[in-house]
């Protein structure tokens, strides 16, 4: 039996993994904030049994990662970009586990025309609002 060689610590990849977690990070922290006060503003409005401020958080993120791509195929910044943005920012804003537990609410209380409304129109309305990010984005970039 051949002996194994431990892999040597190499420090570049472990402070570049790093930097692209804080990266991330950074981004999360402000995309769940802004989902929290979102959330709060929206739920100030008046109790909905329509689960609005969720609705709307999804089709935004995905009106913004859409433009953000967009922008990024024209530009193509450096990867910390989008770690930030997409990954930190967007998937910190996007609220995807909560819809899907809204959508469960819903069933289990037998709302179902309402369900039936929130789950179609948000699948439907954050691939619509991506798509409009992104092109309208790239409409406005010069070629």
């Amino acid at each position: 039996m051949v002996p194994r060689r431990r892999a040597a610590f190499r420090y570049e990849e472990a402070v570049g993994s790093l930097v692209k977690s804080l990266w991330i990070a950074g981004g999360a922290a402000i995309g769940a904030n802004l989902r929290f006060w979102f959330g709060e503003w929206i739920g100030q409005r008046g109790a909905m049994a329509f689960p609005m401020a969720t609705f709307l958080i999804n089709v935004f993120g995905a009106l913004l990662i859409g433009a953000f791509f967009a922008w990024e195929l024209k530009y193509t910044p450096n990867f910390a970009y989008r770690l930030f943005f997409a990954v930190g920012l967007c998937g910190g804003f996007t609220t995807f586990s909560t819809f899907s537990w809204e959508a469960l609410r819903l069933m289990e209380r037998g709302h179902w025309m309402t369900f039936a409304i929130y789950v179609i129109g948000s699948v439907t309305l954050t691939i619509a609002a991506s798509a409009a990010g992104f092109f309208l984005t790239k409409s406005f970039i010069p070629a």
